[in-house]
């Protein structure tokens, strides 16, 4: 039977993000998509379909893939904002910033200092939405 799907139909865009998420950490971890797959007992063209949002993911299989990746099944989901589910452009961290980012936080191999950094950078960001929400200028992230 041929797929009536509609071809407007646009991926979701939690799936892209989680997708993208996959990819950021199987790269960091210099997996490939087959040895990724293989640990997980799918095929590497699954995991190409997983990291571009066109399937979506089960449940079991994310917490596969957290075990793999080493990550909980929480950081698939860090820093995606739910409404209104699109971003302008200019929203985004640079990638080279986020990669540098990723690549220091988890070059340090004490978790609890590893959760330390995360609650006190969570805390700046929620300190500077609330000034950005009072209007309070010398929080704009202007200077340096």
């Amino acid at each position: 039977m041929k797929d009536t799907k509609d071809s407007t139909d646009k991926r979701h865009p939690i799936d892209v993000y989680v997708g993208q998420r996959i990819r950021e950490r199987r790269n960091e971890l210099n997996l490939t998509q087959t040895a990724t797959s293989n640990a997980i007992g799918l095929k590497y063209q699954q995991i190409q379909k997983y990291e571009s949002g066109e399937n979506k993911i089960a449940a079991s299989k994310l917490h596969d893939l957290s075990v793999v990746l080493n990550v909980p099944i929480s950081w698939f989901f860090e820093g995606f904002d739910a409404s209104p589910y699109e971003k302008a452009e200019g929203d985004l961290i640079p990638v080279f910033e986020t990669k540098k980012l990723l690549s220091s936080y988890y070059g340090i191999t004490d978790t609890g200092v590893r959760t330390k950094i995360s609650d006190l950078l969570a805390e700046m960001a929620r300190v500077e939405d609330s000034d950005n929400e009072r209007g309070d200028p010398s929080t704009s992230g202007d200077e340096p």
